[in-house]
């Protein structure tokens, strides 16, 4: 980025500041009219400041790329980006940020880094310019707001009711990897934190009992969180073989309120996949190739009862899930453009073709991995009494849905759109398995939701919208279907 090109952007913000001033300020007073923000703290303090052992501890789990990673010397890989951050021409960076592509077990890779912590914000640094674009601040205030205190946190304009309650926390985890083997890790920190709020509630009132969690969880946190529940610390399905749906993970919840969930995937997942990922103007793109190393996101590609690519020219609907649409079709690392990431991520390998070779071995392995995972969620099976599943989801922002793939130009773009949340189709937080011309009374569904609530705003913003928070902490503090009459109070 060169500083005549930084100046021009930032003339340019300047200009388009102040001749929309003006309409700013007619308009946004009109709107602080039309919609009133609830007085949470009024509403809820009686529920929070009672003090007994029915509150139960939450776990907040974040979607893709919602958790900090570090080094063990304190390194960080993500968290902030900047031109000093993971630099894509840089062999060791890369290699930081990437899974391995050499036929290492993607279940047992190098775990030098490690999450530190759930993302209160992304931060990008430019030029002497540092700017945060909100994560999962929301999300970790409200729950501020409703008495759960989260010790990690330590928000300025979190709301502290004394040591009362204490039963916040983070999951925090390598977004990367394989989300089956996530699943297992949250097993293990569920087990970890049951074992302190089990404790502390003995010390606290003289009660030993078994602890159960509810969880709140956002995007790709949510499939987390499903494959938990359905079966436990069981990882990843072995090829042949599936592990046992017995819901041995909902042993340890009561509740599961999802933010958006790519329970069909979404189209867009692809697209980064074979684009890259960007978020300024002002920085250089994580490439395609670097992307394409992570087993999570081929978990989010669309898996639902319909095709989701199409040949543009014939029509044809194609296999996504085969590598052999990846190889003739140059999607991700398998693009010739990509050699050059690929002879950073495999230095000691001489040539493209065997690099090609590699990397080809690589996706192959991932598509399998999400198809047994997407395979292992849609079986039908309702979830066992006392543990109930919640959506808040969009469907007023047209959505990709189906992509066309160009066989000539490496290209994919959107062929269709659907109502959606900009990043996941409604159909898709629904798992909803009909298919389009097929009448059904109802939506036919792998997820039984108890309850259902549409917002008109965007994959991230549903995290921020006040319809969100009001009702997320009602279900978590006042539900009157939420507690079990096996819990007692002092």
């Amino acid at each position: 980025m060169t500083k005549k090109k930084l100046l021009l952007l930032l003339i340019i913000f300047a200009i388009l500041g102040y001749f929309a001033r003006p309409w700013i300020d007619a308009w946004l007073p009109g709107q602080m009219m039309k919609k009133s923000m609830p007085e949470l703290e009024v509403i809820y303090q009686p529920s929070v400041t009672l003090e007994n052992n029915l509150r139960n501890p939450v776990i907040v789990i974040p979607g893709m790329m919602g958790s900090r990673l570090e080094t063990p010397e304190g390194r960080i890989v993500w968290g902030v980006f900047s031109n000093k951050s993971i630099d894509p021409d840089n062999e060791d960076d890369v290699r930081l940020l990437c899974c391995p592509i050499d036929g290492t077990d993607l279940s047992d890779f190098d775990e030098s880094i490690i999450a530190t912590g759930v993302l209160d914000s992304l931060t990008i640094e430019i030029a002497g310019l540092s700017l945060s674009q909100q994560a999962y601040l929301n999300i970790l205030q409200m729950l501020g707001v409703g008495g759960y205190r989260d010790e990690e946190l330590g928000l300025s304009g979190a709301i502290d009711y004394g040591d009362a309650h204490f039963t916040c926390f983070q999951f925090p985890f390598d977004w990367r990897r394989d989300n089956a083997d996530n699943a297992r890790r949250l097993h293990d920190f569920l087990l970890e934190k049951h074992r302190y709020i089990r404790a502390e509630r003995k010390k606290r009132y003289g009660i030993d009992q078994p602890v159960k969690f509810d969880i709140v969880a956002h995007s790709m946190g949510s499939l987390v969180a499903r494959y938990y529940l359905r079966y436990g610390n069981a990882g990843s399905a072995v090829e042949g073989q599936s592990p046992d749906l017995n819901w041995s993970g909902a042993e340890h919840v009561d509740r599961v309120i999802m933010i958006g969930p790519p329970n069909n995937g979404s189209a867009k997942s692809l697209v980064l996949t074979h684009e890259g990922v960007s978020f300024s103007v002002l920085l250089d793109a994580i490439p395609s190739g670097m992307v394409a190393t992570l087993p999570s996101i081929y978990q989010l590609l669309p898996n639902g009862p319909e095709p989701a690519v199409f040949d543009e020219n014939t029509g044809k609907a194609l296999d996504h899930y085969d590598v052999e649409t990846w190889d003739r079709r140059g999607w991700g690392m398998l693009n010739p453009s990509q050699d050059s990431v690929l002879q950073q991520l495999l230095p000691e390998v001489a040539t493209p073709k065997e690099r090609r070779a590699m990397a080809k071995a690589h996706v192959a392995e991932c598509l399998a991995r999400a198809k047994r995972f997407h395979d292992l969620l849609n079986v039908p099976a309702a979830p066992p009494s006392g543990t109930t599943f919640h959506l808040f989801a969009g469907d007023a922002i047209p959505t990709v849905e189906t992509l066309n793939s160009n066989l000539e130009n490496r290209t994919l773009t959107t062929r269709t759109e659907a109502p959606g949340d900009r990043t996941v189709t409604r159909k898709s937080t629904l798992a909803d398995q009909r298919v389009a011309g097929e009448w059904a009374p109802t939506v036919q569904s792998p997820v039984q939701y108890r309850d259902v609530r549409f917002m008109f705003d965007d994959h991230f913003g549903l995290t921020r919208d006040a319809e969100f928070t009001d009702n997320a902490l009602y279900l978590l503090l006042e539900d009157p279907t939420k507690s079990s009459p096996s819990r007692l109070v002092r």
